[in-house]
């Protein structure tokens, strides 16, 4: 009996170490391209000049991210911004 419950658990435990492992058979496509930085928009399109959360002015090129909201394109220096941005837009802008 006691060999009976040992083989279940062994094989529950591979069963559920095999759900768990990622597939590593992947390769990886070292010729596609790197994703860049920033985001490729004219700053003159944004709702604001400035990253409505740190102030920054809002660029050609310094834009990283960028978020919508109330139908206006919002560029932000960095995800931070843009995170902290999006837990309450209207804080940020009614701020002057």
């Amino acid at each position: 009996m006691k060999a009976i419950h040992v083989l279940v658990f062994c094989a529950a435990g591979i069963l559920f170490s095999a759900c768990d492992r990622k597939n590593t058979n992947v390769t990886k496509d070292i010729s596609a391209p790197v994703p860049q930085s920033g985001v490729d928009i004219p700053a003159a399109t944004l709702g604001a000049k400035k990253d409505p959360v740190c102030q920054m002015e809002m660029k050609d090129g310094s834009i990283a991210d960028t978020a919508i909201y109330q139908s206006k394109v919002y560029g932000f220096c960095s995800t931070e911004c843009k995170g902290e941005f999006k837990k309450d837009p209207a804080k940020y802008l009614t701020q002057k």
